[in-house]
């Protein structure tokens, strides 16, 4: 030939003879292993993705009466797959080269083994093969059209080896459970690797030098490895320390499911009371950059159905929230959503539960982050013995044992054990109150024994019938829970707002930090500060408008003077009065704010809702804007961890309105605090016991 390249047009056609108009890429290889190089051709998308329209499309070469030869290049020293080798095929012919490449075009690979296309020659002088490592070998008169495997070191001498070096770092880490992969590495060439000491079911891959194990324990394992050449076997000892596990991240009290044990990723999920359902704490996704994911999981055994609630903020149809289970994708959702309820049936068998925030390589909007909260799980009883069918395999490794047997004999049937999350076969384990206390004002303190992370209620009858629950749901923190009880009378309950949405108030639009005891419980001390001197009277809600009257109707005090183009955070105190905190039953803040708020009660923090995390200051400002359809609604935060806060007579409720710059054209807040209120009840004598929230 003359040395030059020529294009030969629509080489690739379909069956009948058409043309191939578009492949989106291409991959080439010796798919039927018969020494002809065939292609793959993929008709994808921009994002390498599946066409919907196009298939993907196999070219097989056609083989004939040529011949070849296929080279697979296995490693020591270099990379086990070759990458970087450089391979030069001698013959009549010239030199033909080839190299081994780990990519070759857009989105694909080319195989590994290389062919030489050899035409009619049948002899070949010979094969030199140009290591990674930098070691070079000659491979004399190889047969034609065979697939060659090559290993590296293969063919030399042993006047070519030296002691082996082992180079891999002596020290390594594993968490007890895991599994175990390390590689024996050297600095010169090595043919096959060895154990010596080692802990029980650890084994080394001879050719590799790939350490495989499943750790056990906590401490230093001492292993002793070993290389091997024809010069000789080189000894060193590898120290793994193997640590115990750190606990599972505690999310019960953010999804409201205290069954469920979860992993998570390095850019972990967290608990936040900024964005929730309903109850003021969720799970977020963490911080990730382009083409990043951190996930969730937690892992049950099926049958049973599963309930979530979740949402996402995001870059609409390229970042995204996705449920997996076992690794495929049920459903996703991106953009800007708002809270959705997710169904799906558990099928029979162990499997992995992944919540997934996927982002691709550019671009974040909005929150960039998904949402978790309120998990239900509850596994099938597919045998109608009222208890579920994982519990039973867990404790008697089958479905045999029936709801009413007591096989540990403490007059607990394995129901009642199920309902208690005690061991039914250990009659030492039990569910039992340990101590009542009580005094003249009506209130009690219940001990009883418990469970770490399970939820229970105290229940109260004069008569030993007709038990009442008397407390909201307690997760025990420890084996024994210490409660407080207050009964009341039946039928008192009604509901009293303690702040209307037009009370009266003190705001102050603050230029520099006044410290935090405007936020109430020293009142004295406020006032020896200043108190609310430079503060003004205001009627419930604040704020302003200047787009549209959208807020009008919830405004009683305009700050458009104040705030606009000045500063983007209001302080707001509103005094109330409470007769008697015990016989709160109840309490909720009813909340229209634009675009972020905090809430304290008598200096207490009660509820936050789009800040920023951390401590707020005079000057801070929320992290993004809140839709106006939003804020006009009342968001509501239950305040009933918090009734403890309250205090007989004048009480301080402070909130901190937060703009999400000086410009924006608007700003609303408003606040109601409500709650319910029952008569205390002092009977002379009334029983307790406990019950597992089912």
């Amino acid at each position: 030939g003359d040395k030059t390249f020529t294009e030969v047009p629509d080489v690739l056609r379909m069956s009948g003879g058409t043309p191939i108009s578009h492949l989106h890429s291409c991959a080439l290889g010796d798919l039927n292993h018969d020494g002809f190089v065939d292609i793959f051709g993929g008709r994808g998308t921009g994002y390498n993705g599946t066409s919907a329209s196009l298939r993907d499309l196999l070219f097989l070469n056609n083989p004939n009466e040529n011949h070849y030869l296929a080279v697979q290049l296995k490693g020591r020293t270099s990379n086990p797959n070759a990458i970087g080798a450089r391979l030069e095929l001698h013959g009549d012919w010239g030199v033909q080269l080839r190299e081994v490449r780990a990519g070759e075009g857009y989105g694909i690979q080319n195989s590994l083994t290389k062919i030489f296309g050899l035409g009619d020659s049948t002899s070949i002088s010979k094969l030199v093969v140009r290591w990674p490592s930098g070691i070079i070998e000659e491979i004399l008169a190889p047969d034609v059209d065979q697939f060659l495997t090559l290993r590296e070191g293969d063919s030399l001498g042993e006047e070519a080896f030296t002691l082996p070096v082992i180079s891999s770092p002596l020290e390594a880490s594993v968490v007890s459970g895991d599994p175990f992969s390390y590689r024996v590495s050297t600095s010169n060439l090595s043919l096959s690797y060895e154990l010596g000491q080692a802990p029980a079911g650890m084994t080394i891959d001879a050719e590799s030098g790939v350490l495989s194990w499943i750790s056990s324990g906590e401490g230093i394992q001492n292993i002793e490895i070993r290389a091997v050449n024809p010069a000789g076997t080189t000894t060193e000892t590898l120290a793994v320390t193997v640590s115990l596990a750190p606990p599972p991240p505690d999310f019960a009290t953010a999804v409201n499911n205290s069954e469920l044990v979860f992993l998570n990723t390095e850019d972990p999920w967290f608990v936040q009371s900024q964005v929730s359902r309903q109850d003021g704490q969720a799970l977020q996704s963490g911080d990730i950059g382009d083409d990043g994911r951190s996930y969730v999981e937690t892992s049950v055994d099926g049958p049973g159905e599963l309930e979530f609630w979740w949402r996402v903020s995001s870059e609409e149809n390229y970042d995204e929230l996705v449920f997996r289970v076992d690794g495929a994708q049920v459903q996703n959702i991106s953009g800007e959503t708002d809270w959705e309820l997710v169904s799906y049936r558990v099928p029979e068998g162990s499997h992995r539960l992944r919540w997934s925030y996927e982002k691709d390589g550019s671009i974040s909007r909005n929150d960039d982050a998904g949402y978790l909260d309120e998990i239900f799980w509850a596994a099938t009883d597919s045998d109608g013995d009222g208890l579920p069918d994982d519990w039973e395999r867990e404790n008697f490794g089958s479905l045999s044992s029936e709801g009413g047997d007591d096989p540990d004999g403490d007059l607990s049937d394995n129901r009642a054990e199920w309902s208690a999350s005690t061991d039914p076969n250990d009659a030492t384990s039990s569910l039992r109150i340990l101590q009542v206390t009580r005094n003249e004002e009506g209130g009690s303190a219940v001990i009883f024994q418990s469970v770490p992370g399970k939820q229970y209620v105290v229940e109260a009858s004069e008569t030993m019938e007709d038990f009442k629950t008397v407390t909201s749901p307690i997760t025990a923190d420890g084996v024994t829970t210490d409660v407080p009880v207050q009964l009341y009378v039946p039928g008192s309950t009604g509901e009293v707002i303690y702040v209307a949405p037009d009370a009266e108030g003190r705001v102050y639009v603050p230029n520099q930090s006044i410290g935090d005891l405007w936020k109430g419980g020293n009142e004295e001390g406020f006032a020896d500060s200043g108190g609310d001197q430079d503060w003004i009277n205001v009627t419930q809600g604040i704020g302003y408008d200047q787009n549209q009257t959208r807020y009008d109707p919830f405004i009683g005090t305009d700050l458009q003077t104040q705030m606009y183009r000045e500063r983007a955070t209001a302080y707001l105190r509103i005094p109330f009065e409470i007769t008697n905190p015990a016989a709160i039953t109840s309490l909720s803040l009813d909340i229209r704010y634009d675009d972020a708020f905090a809430a304290w009660i008598n200096g207490v923090p009660v509820a936050r809702g789009n800040t920023r995390d951390g401590e707020l200051d005079w000057s801070s400002t929320a992290p993004s804007s809140r839709p106006d359809i939003q804020a006009v609604e009342y968001a509501t935060f239950d305040l009933g961890d918090y009734t403890g806060a309250l205090r007989a007579g004048g009480n301080i409720l402070a909130l901190q309105g937060l703009n999400r710059s000086t410009s924006n054209r608007d700003f609303l807040l408003q606040v109601r605090m409500r709650g319910d209120e029952s008569e205390i009840l002092r009977p002379s004598g009334y029983y307790f016991r406990v019950r597992v929230v089912e």
